[in-house]
Protein backbone atom coordinates (compact mmCIF):
# COMPACT_ATOMS: atom_id res chain seq x y z
CA UNK A 1 0.00 0.00 0.00
CA UNK A 2 1.11 3.97 -0.85
CA UNK A 3 2.05 5.90 1.42
CA UNK A 4 0.24 9.00 2.51
CA UNK A 5 2.71 11.96 1.98
CA UNK A 6 3.12 15.27 4.05
CA UNK A 7 1.76 17.26 0.51
CA UNK A 8 -1.55 15.51 0.53
CA UNK A 9 -2.23 16.26 3.73
CA UNK A 10 -0.77 19.59 3.60
CA UNK A 11 -3.39 20.00 0.47
CA UNK A 12 -5.74 18.45 2.53
CA UNK A 13 -5.92 21.11 5.65
CA UNK A 14 -5.85 23.96 3.52
CA UNK A 15 -8.84 22.79 1.44
CA UNK A 16 -10.79 22.69 4.88
CA UNK A 17 -8.75 26.25 5.59
CA UNK A 18 -9.84 27.87 2.39
CA UNK A 19 -13.50 26.00 1.98
CA UNK A 20 -13.44 24.75 -1.14
CA UNK A 21 -10.88 23.10 -3.50
CA UNK A 22 -10.84 25.96 -5.96
CA UNK A 23 -10.08 28.59 -3.14
CA UNK A 24 -7.54 26.84 -2.21
CA UNK A 25 -6.18 26.33 -5.53
CA UNK A 26 -6.11 29.63 -6.15
CA UNK A 27 -4.73 30.53 -2.81
CA UNK A 28 -1.72 28.35 -2.95
CA UNK A 29 -0.95 29.07 -6.49
CA UNK A 30 -1.49 25.67 -8.27
CA UNK A 31 -4.31 24.02 -10.29
CA UNK A 32 -7.23 22.65 -8.99
CA UNK A 33 -6.85 19.84 -11.13
CA UNK A 34 -3.60 19.18 -9.04
CA UNK A 35 -5.44 19.61 -5.76
CA UNK A 36 -8.65 17.25 -7.02
CA UNK A 37 -5.50 14.56 -8.01
CA UNK A 38 -4.11 15.02 -4.44
CA UNK A 39 -7.00 14.48 -2.54
CA UNK A 40 -7.76 11.37 -4.70
CA UNK A 41 -5.22 10.01 -4.01
CA UNK A 42 -5.17 10.58 -0.19
CA UNK A 43 -8.57 9.26 0.31
CA UNK A 44 -7.38 5.70 -1.71
CA UNK A 45 -4.69 5.68 0.76
CA UNK A 46 -7.43 5.54 3.55
CA UNK A 47 -10.33 4.14 2.11
CA UNK A 48 -13.23 6.68 2.94
CA UNK A 49 -14.44 9.69 0.77
CA UNK A 50 -12.92 12.59 2.59
CA UNK A 51 -15.59 15.39 1.32
CA UNK A 52 -18.85 15.51 -0.09
CA UNK A 53 -18.85 16.83 -3.87
CA UNK A 54 -21.07 19.46 -4.11
CA UNK A 55 -20.11 20.81 -7.66
CA UNK A 56 -19.87 24.73 -7.41
CA UNK A 57 -20.25 25.14 -4.05
CA UNK A 58 -17.95 24.62 -0.20
CA UNK A 59 -16.53 21.79 0.07
CA UNK A 60 -18.27 19.89 2.71
CA UNK A 61 -16.31 17.31 5.01
CA UNK A 62 -17.94 13.22 5.88
CA UNK A 63 -17.85 12.14 8.91
CA UNK A 64 -14.56 10.22 7.85
CA UNK A 65 -12.98 13.36 6.50
CA UNK A 66 -14.00 15.03 10.01
CA UNK A 67 -11.60 12.24 11.84
CA UNK A 68 -8.82 12.38 9.10
CA UNK A 69 -8.70 16.08 9.41
CA UNK A 70 -8.27 16.05 13.16
CA UNK A 71 -5.59 13.71 12.40
CA UNK A 72 -3.97 15.43 9.90
CA UNK A 73 -3.79 18.55 11.91
CA UNK A 74 -2.59 17.07 15.00
CA UNK A 75 0.81 15.69 12.41
CA UNK A 76 1.04 19.19 10.69
CA UNK A 77 1.22 20.72 14.61
CA UNK A 78 3.71 17.67 15.42
CA UNK A 79 6.12 18.42 12.22
CA UNK A 80 5.72 21.92 12.69
CA UNK A 81 6.93 22.12 16.17
CA UNK A 82 10.10 18.98 15.07
CA UNK A 83 10.94 21.91 12.44
CA UNK A 84 11.09 24.67 15.23
CA UNK A 85 12.79 22.42 17.32
CA UNK A 86 16.03 21.41 15.15
CA UNK A 87 16.52 24.60 13.23
CA UNK A 88 19.63 25.54 13.51
CA UNK A 89 20.00 29.22 13.67
CA UNK A 90 22.55 30.79 10.62
CA UNK A 91 25.71 32.07 12.35
CA UNK A 92 25.55 34.40 9.96
CA UNK A 93 22.59 36.14 8.04
CA UNK A 94 22.76 37.13 4.47
CA UNK A 95 20.00 39.26 4.93
CA UNK A 96 17.76 41.24 7.11
CA UNK A 97 15.09 40.37 8.55
CA UNK A 98 11.65 41.90 8.47
CA UNK A 99 8.50 40.54 10.36
CA UNK A 100 4.76 41.59 8.99
CA UNK A 101 1.88 40.53 11.00
CA UNK A 102 -1.40 40.71 10.29
CA UNK A 103 -4.73 38.40 9.43
CA UNK A 104 -4.29 36.72 6.12
CA UNK A 105 -7.91 38.23 5.33
CA UNK A 106 -5.28 41.30 5.19
CA UNK A 107 -2.44 39.82 3.63
CA UNK A 108 -3.88 39.01 0.82
CA UNK A 109 -4.09 42.37 -0.54
CA UNK A 110 -0.51 42.80 -0.06
CA UNK A 111 0.96 39.72 -1.57
CA UNK A 112 1.90 40.88 -5.46
CA UNK A 113 3.32 43.97 -3.94
CA UNK A 114 5.65 41.75 -1.25
CA UNK A 115 6.73 39.46 -3.91
CA UNK A 116 7.83 42.73 -6.10
CA UNK A 117 9.22 44.75 -3.13
CA UNK A 118 11.65 41.60 -2.18
CA UNK A 119 12.14 40.90 -6.15
CA UNK A 120 14.02 44.28 -6.07
CA UNK A 121 15.50 44.12 -2.62
CA UNK A 122 16.90 40.25 -2.06
CA UNK A 123 19.13 41.96 1.34
CA UNK A 124 15.68 42.33 2.97
CA UNK A 125 14.05 38.65 3.80
CA UNK A 126 10.20 39.15 4.90
CA UNK A 127 8.38 36.89 7.24
CA UNK A 128 4.88 36.32 7.94
CA UNK A 129 3.34 36.10 11.33
CA UNK A 130 -0.44 35.06 10.41
CA UNK A 131 -1.36 34.48 14.05
CA UNK A 132 -1.38 37.92 15.64
CA UNK A 133 -4.24 40.49 14.48
CA UNK A 134 -5.60 42.27 17.55
CA UNK A 135 -4.18 45.40 19.07
CA UNK A 136 -3.18 44.16 22.39
CA UNK A 137 -0.80 40.94 21.48
CA UNK A 138 0.58 43.05 18.20
CA UNK A 139 1.46 45.75 20.80
CA UNK A 140 3.58 43.58 22.95
CA UNK A 141 5.21 41.82 19.57
CA UNK A 142 5.91 45.12 18.38
CA UNK A 143 7.54 46.44 21.97
CA UNK A 144 9.62 43.08 22.18
CA UNK A 145 11.01 43.39 19.05
CA UNK A 146 9.82 40.03 17.09
CA UNK A 147 7.72 42.00 14.66
CA UNK A 148 8.38 45.31 12.58
CA UNK A 149 4.91 45.97 10.92
CA UNK A 150 1.96 45.03 12.11
CA UNK A 151 -2.22 44.91 10.37
CA UNK A 152 -4.39 44.54 13.21
CA UNK A 153 -8.49 44.56 13.14
CA UNK A 154 -9.85 46.99 15.85
CA UNK A 155 -13.84 49.19 16.12
CA UNK A 156 -11.55 52.18 16.88
CA UNK A 157 -7.74 53.85 17.63
CA UNK A 158 -6.54 51.96 20.68
CA UNK A 159 -5.61 54.43 23.20
CA UNK A 160 -1.91 52.09 24.45
CA UNK A 161 -0.61 52.51 21.54
CA UNK A 162 -0.12 54.96 17.92
CA UNK A 163 -1.16 53.49 14.76
CA UNK A 164 -2.59 54.53 11.22
CA UNK A 165 -6.44 53.93 9.68
CA UNK A 166 -5.64 51.72 6.33
CA UNK A 167 -8.87 50.79 5.42
CA UNK A 168 -12.17 49.76 6.14
CA UNK A 169 -13.77 46.26 6.25
CA UNK A 170 -17.56 46.69 6.53
CA UNK A 171 -19.81 43.96 7.92
CA UNK A 172 -22.74 42.15 6.21
CA UNK A 173 -25.28 39.37 7.11
CA UNK A 174 -25.72 36.39 5.17
CA UNK A 175 -28.40 33.80 5.12
CA UNK A 176 -29.15 30.64 3.34
CA UNK A 177 -31.02 31.73 -0.23
CA UNK A 178 -33.81 30.02 0.88
CA UNK A 179 -34.01 31.37 4.08
CA UNK A 180 -36.96 33.74 5.21
CA UNK A 181 -35.03 36.51 5.89
CA UNK A 182 -33.65 36.60 2.15
CA UNK A 183 -37.19 36.71 1.01
CA UNK A 184 -37.47 40.46 2.41
CA UNK A 185 -36.46 43.59 0.58
CA UNK A 186 -34.17 45.23 3.80
CA UNK A 187 -34.17 42.97 7.53
CA UNK A 188 -34.21 45.46 10.69
CA UNK A 189 -32.10 44.36 13.84
CA UNK A 190 -35.83 43.43 15.58
CA UNK A 191 -36.00 40.90 12.42
CA UNK A 192 -32.26 39.03 12.68
CA UNK A 193 -33.31 38.79 16.54
CA UNK A 194 -35.94 36.31 15.97
CA UNK A 195 -33.09 34.08 14.51
CA UNK A 196 -29.84 32.38 15.79
CA UNK A 197 -26.83 33.32 14.61
CA UNK A 198 -23.95 31.13 13.38
CA UNK A 199 -20.30 32.04 14.69
CA UNK A 200 -16.58 31.46 14.93
CA UNK A 201 -15.84 29.46 18.24
CA UNK A 202 -15.61 32.26 21.67
CA UNK A 203 -11.79 32.08 21.85
CA UNK A 204 -11.62 33.47 17.94
CA UNK A 205 -10.23 37.02 18.64
CA UNK A 206 -12.19 38.44 15.14
CA UNK A 207 -15.24 36.78 16.55
CA UNK A 208 -15.28 39.01 19.73
CA UNK A 209 -14.74 42.10 17.81
CA UNK A 210 -17.45 41.24 15.40
CA UNK A 211 -19.72 40.65 18.53
CA UNK A 212 -18.90 43.79 19.86
CA UNK A 213 -19.89 45.60 16.33
CA UNK A 214 -23.12 43.44 16.74
CA UNK A 215 -23.71 44.69 20.63
CA UNK A 216 -23.57 48.43 19.03
CA UNK A 217 -26.15 47.33 15.99
CA UNK A 218 -28.71 46.36 19.31
CA UNK A 219 -27.83 42.61 17.90
CA UNK A 220 -26.39 41.44 21.62
CA UNK A 221 -29.11 38.70 22.50
CA UNK A 222 -29.16 36.92 19.45
CA UNK A 223 -29.46 33.10 20.07
CA UNK A 224 -26.55 30.56 18.88
CA UNK A 225 -27.42 27.97 15.85
CA UNK A 226 -23.91 26.82 16.14
CA UNK A 227 -20.50 27.82 17.06
CA UNK A 228 -17.14 26.74 15.23
CA UNK A 229 -14.05 27.70 13.85
CA UNK A 230 -14.49 25.27 11.24
CA UNK A 231 -15.25 27.59 8.15
CA UNK A 232 -16.64 24.56 6.19
CA UNK A 233 -19.04 23.96 9.19
CA UNK A 234 -20.11 27.63 9.37
CA UNK A 235 -21.00 27.65 5.70
CA UNK A 236 -22.79 24.34 6.06
CA UNK A 237 -25.09 25.25 8.69
CA UNK A 238 -25.92 28.65 6.79
CA UNK A 239 -26.50 27.04 3.63
CA UNK A 240 -28.59 24.81 5.55
CA UNK A 241 -31.05 27.52 7.08
CA UNK A 242 -30.02 27.27 10.86
CA UNK A 243 -29.59 30.81 11.39
CA UNK A 244 -27.52 33.94 9.83
CA UNK A 245 -23.95 34.96 10.27
CA UNK A 246 -22.23 38.37 10.15
CA UNK A 247 -18.81 38.29 8.19
CA UNK A 248 -16.90 41.03 6.04
CA UNK A 249 -18.94 42.51 3.56
CA UNK A 250 -15.35 41.80 1.27
CA UNK A 251 -16.30 37.58 1.36
CA UNK A 252 -20.01 38.57 -0.47
CA UNK A 253 -18.76 37.51 -4.30
CA UNK A 254 -17.24 34.02 -2.74
CA UNK A 255 -20.07 33.07 -0.92
CA UNK A 256 -22.86 34.40 -2.85
CA UNK A 257 -21.09 32.56 -5.58
CA UNK A 258 -19.71 29.80 -3.98
CA UNK A 259 -21.73 29.26 -0.46
CA UNK A 260 -24.59 29.01 -1.93
CA UNK A 261 -25.56 32.44 0.39
CA UNK A 262 -27.25 35.29 0.12
CA UNK A 263 -26.07 39.32 1.77
CA UNK A 264 -29.18 40.64 3.30
CA UNK A 265 -29.80 44.49 3.22
CA UNK A 266 -29.82 45.61 7.17
CA UNK A 267 -31.80 48.30 8.13
CA UNK A 268 -29.64 49.42 11.20
CA UNK A 269 -26.17 50.66 11.42
CA UNK A 270 -23.64 48.62 12.29
CA UNK A 271 -19.62 49.62 12.87
CA UNK A 272 -17.40 48.61 10.46
CA UNK A 273 -13.91 47.27 11.49
CA UNK A 274 -10.92 49.07 11.51
CA UNK A 275 -7.89 47.90 9.53
CA UNK A 276 -5.07 49.69 11.17
CA UNK A 277 -1.49 49.79 11.36
CA UNK A 278 1.76 49.69 13.48
CA UNK A 279 5.37 50.32 12.85
CA UNK A 280 8.20 49.10 15.63
CA UNK A 281 10.76 51.88 16.37
CA UNK A 282 13.42 49.57 15.17
CA UNK A 283 12.68 50.33 11.73
CA UNK A 284 10.73 54.20 12.24
CA UNK A 285 13.72 55.74 10.07
CA UNK A 286 14.51 53.06 7.95
CA UNK A 287 14.86 54.54 3.86
CA UNK A 288 13.92 51.12 2.73
CA UNK A 289 11.02 50.57 5.07
CA UNK A 290 9.70 53.81 4.45
CA UNK A 291 9.49 52.30 0.69
CA UNK A 292 7.72 49.19 1.82
CA UNK A 293 5.23 51.53 3.94
CA UNK A 294 4.60 53.56 0.35
CA UNK A 295 4.04 49.81 -1.72
CA UNK A 296 1.80 48.39 0.82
Amino acid sequence: MAAITLRQLEIFAQIVEHGSFRACARQIGVSQVAISDHVRQLEERLGHPLFERVRGGASRLTPDGERAFLHASKVLRALDALMAEMAVPDPAPQARKLVISAHSHILRYFQEPLAQFEEEDPDIHIELDLDIFTAGPLGEKIRDGTVDIGFFYALEAPAQMESTLMWHEPLGFFVARDHILAQQEQVSPADLLNFPIIRHGPRNALRLLIDQAMEQAGLSQCAVATESDNYVQVLTSLRNGLGFSCMFESSADELIRFGGLKRVAFDGDIPAIEVRRIVGPGWSKDPILARLLAVL
